[in-house]
């Protein structure tokens, strides 16, 4: 084979070579733009039930109404945990939950099961207007730090 034949054949192998990488990168490419599109999820997607309300209710009153109040208005030292001053301060019930689980009660931060966290939680959504589903609000924080606390669309 000469020199001259070499490089036609080595120019020819370096271009299906390359070829082929462009058209791997360019699946990845493709396939990692669907991945990367997952649908939000909003409180407005019913991410509590009725019943989950109700056991946050009663788990509200013990550990949360005293500086909370029973209408969930604080007491002036406490905040709000209800109206329009509730959802701004949160992008997602995931740092709601965090910040609540991290300080609440006062006197003995993250002294609940998680899970009564969450009944409380889904309470005050539902005391905020924000619609039940069929699936309990559950989950690890940061699944729930993927459900947003968005202004009704």
């Amino acid at each position: 084979m000469s020199p001259r034949n070499l490089d036609a054949s080595m120019v020819k192998t370096v271009r299906s070579i390359a070829a082929a990488l462009l058209t791997i990168l360019l699946t990845l490419t493709v396939s990692a733009r669907g991945q990367g599109k997952t649908a939000e999820t909003t409180v407005w997607d019913k991410v509590f039930t009725d019943e989950q309300a109700a056991r946050g209710k009663l788990s509200y009153q013990s550990a949360c109404s005293d500086c909370h109040m029973e209408h969930l208005r604080g007491d002036g030292q406490a905040p709000p945990l209800k109206g329009e001053d509730f959802a701004p301060q949160w992008k997602t019930v995931g740092a709601f939950m965090a910040a609540m689980g991290s300080q609440m009660p006062p006197d003995k931060p993250g002294g609940l099961p998680f899970a009564t966290y969450c009944d409380i939680t889904a309470f005050i959504l539902q005391a905020n207007n924000y619609p039940a589903g069929n699936k309990e609000l559950a989950g690890s924080l940061e699944e729930l730090d993927k459900i947003l606390l968005t202004p009704k669309p």
